[in-house]
């Protein structure tokens, strides 16, 4: 069963949450930011070649990395963000998500 475990501030946020979930019967879990009803980055949604998520083996851990993403510092090779707002967040996001459906329509450049 899924378990939300932590719910935080996110630091330099006026309104954003971490969430940290995951079953800790079976010892994974992944982390979310939540600003506004909208999600800025979900690690659990992030595909992998053989799994879905980052399936962390630790809550703290993965507590640890959404603190860090959430401060603008780097994780696991991820280029740094702009902690000053998580509005860079929902525009990267935007932008992937329309060069997605733009790669798939006939003619779109």
């Amino acid at each position: 069963m899924i378990k939300t475990l932590y719910t935080i501030p996110a630091p330099d946020s006026l309104g954003a949450q971490i969430e940290v979930y995951g079953e800790p019967e079976n010892a994974w879990y992944e982390w979310r930011i939540i600003d506004g009803g909208r999600t800025v980055r979900d690690t659990g949604t992030e595909g992998h070649s053989t799994f879905q998520g980052r399936q962390y083996g630790q809550a703290e851990i993965a507590l640890r990395d959404a603190l860090m993403f959430a401060s603008g510092l780097p994780i696991d090779g991820d280029t740094p963000t702009d902690a000053a707002s998580l509005e860079a967040g929902y525009a990267a996001k935007a932008k992937a998500e329309a060069a997605r459906q733009g790669a798939g329509t006939p003619g779109s450049a």
